[in-house]
């Protein structure tokens, strides 16, 4: 049987090969993400409210600053934790840049990760990403130690009632996703 080198074959030993090596593989793997990620579903969200002191995380601002979650407003609360290195982090940071722009004046934006501020600021800089970005500074809430997976999203209403509770990448700015948000904080 004789084997054919077609358009198809020749595209699939291209992508295994460019999968390999680590550089062209992150790229293809962010990108994937971005195109198969889907909107979040308010259906994962609990009726659990939670009080300040159950929300205590310690943060390190952009500026330099210690601040602490419960001390940022009285607004809802959208919480991301991931890393610079994370592809699925990556592959949904323009849709929650994108969240931002919408619902900043409704939504207070923790984006979160536990490496060095300065290169946090360098990643959110380099991508042009304008919301507000921390360096962890101290043990999570224990809502967020539930998970060791990155992303991990949670997003709770004005009165602390946690409605969405995400791990992996999503699509944060799907015009029907905002919509319902929008309607529960």
């Amino acid at each position: 049987m004789k084997k054919h080198l077609t358009p198809g074959n020749i595209l699939f030993y291209a992508l295994l090969i460019a999968m390999l090596i680590p550089t062209s593989r992150k790229f293809i793997q962010v990108n994937l993400l971005r195109v198969l990620s889907f909107a979040p579903n308010m259906e994962e969200s609990s009726d659990q409210v939670y009080d300040d002191s159950e929300l205590q995380m310690y943060l390190i601002n952009e500026s330099g600053e210690r601040t602490d979650l419960s001390s940022l407003s009285n607004k809802a609360l959208f919480v991301n934790i991931w890393a610079t290195w994370c592809p699925p982090c990556i592959a949904e940071m323009p849709s929650i840049d994108e969240l931002y722009e919408r619902t900043s004046d409704d939504i207070e934006f923790i984006v979160a990760s536990g490496e060095p501020i300065d290169k946090i600021s360098a990643f959110k800089k380099k991508n042009g990403y304008s919301f507000p970005v921390y360096q962890i500074a101290g043990p999570l809430p224990e809502i967020m130690t539930r998970t060791n997976s990155i992303p991990s999203t949670y997003i709770f209403s004005k009165d602390r009632k946690l409605i969405v509770n995400h791990t992996g990448g999503k699509n944060w700015a799907k015009e029907s996703f905002i919509k319902e948000l929008l309607a529960h904080i």
